[in-house]
């Protein structure tokens, strides 16, 4: 049975008039109506999770700000779940550009508030409850070293990877305090109402975790450089916490640096390029803090 039979015929109230559809590497998303979003898991690794994102968000509900999915309808055997579009559209980078400077201070605020609600909405202990583990992205150090030592050539690359994986090891020997993070923020997950310019929502938890605060910055370098720093300002003053800039940067830098492991490992050489460019940027800006 296809997805749209299925919605069919285990919603009949549905009455739809129009479906798109988009296919994701871990799900099959479809839009009902322009109103309603249903995920379709594709892969045993997200099946497995959903039934821990569904419960996740359920206990989300009313504590936070900013809109995120409110399950409305969930189909555990056949791994889906549905709910009402939040409105908004992904923050691309071209869109934050085009913001004033008061816009993008107003929106890394508001981004603050979102991670601080986030991070104090659950104890560990509920979140552990529900299935959360610690993240297993990006690699930790000793796997990243020995992975991307087999396959890396680069001098240049060789020589920045040697001075970022100490820094890496060594802000996590120091960084023990753990929470509740969705650990998936990149531009596609955060949503931005095109009106008012503000942070609408967040959608899709399914890499949420229990771990430190610095993954949730670390996809943020894909929509600006300088978003970093006003979002961990914003961020350390809402929750009295002292994260450091270059920390953040160090772990956008592991992001990148374990994409380039997997692309090298699959000879994927055309995707290796822009991930190589990105390094060399964020290395620039390392070295300043």
């Amino acid at each position: 049975m296809n997805n749209k039979l299925f919605l069919e015929k285990n919603i009949p109230d549905l009455c739809i008039q129009s479906i798109v559809q988009k296919q994701g590497d871990e799900h099959c998303v479809i839009e009902v109506n322009n109103t309603w979003i249903f995920r379709f898991a594709k892969n045993s690794d997200v099946q497995q999770h959903m039934g821990i994102e569904v419960q996740l968000l359920k206990m989300l509900e009313n504590k936070i700000a900013c809109s995120i999915p409110k399950v409305a309808y969930y189909f555990p055997d056949a791994y889906c779940f549905g709910y009402k579009k939040i409105l908004g559209v992904p923050l691309a980078a071209t869109m934050y550009e085009e913001l004033t400077e008061i816009q993008k201070k107003q929106f890394a605020d508001d981004f603050a508030q979102f991670l601080y609600e986030l991070h104090s909405s659950i104890t560990l202990d509920a979140a552990e409850k529900i299935g959360l583990t610690r993240a297993d992205w990006p690699l930790k150090p000793d796997i990243l070293q020995s992975r991307l030592s087999k396959v890396l050539t680069d001098k240049h690359l060789q020589e920045l990877f040697v001075h970022f994986i100490n820094e890496y090891q060594r802000i996590i020997d120091a960084d023990k305090k753990l929470e509740l993070v969705h650990n998936d923020l990149h531009a596609d997950n955060i949503l931005i109402d095109p009106a008012t310019k503000k942070l609408s929502g967040s959608i899709d938890f399914t890499s949420a975790a229990i771990d430190t605060v610095y993954h949730e910055f670390r996809y943020l370098h894909l929509i600006d450089m300088e978003l970093i720093p006003l979002a961990i300002q914003a961020y350390n003053q809402k929750s009295g916490e002292n994260l450091a800039v270059g920390n953040a940067y160090i772990y956008c830098m592991a992001t990148e640096f374990s994409r380039l492991t997997e692309a090298l490992e699959k000879e994927d050489f055309p995707k290796t390029a822009g991930i190589k460019d990105r390094i060399g940027k964020l290395g620039a800006f390392i070295s300043t803090f």
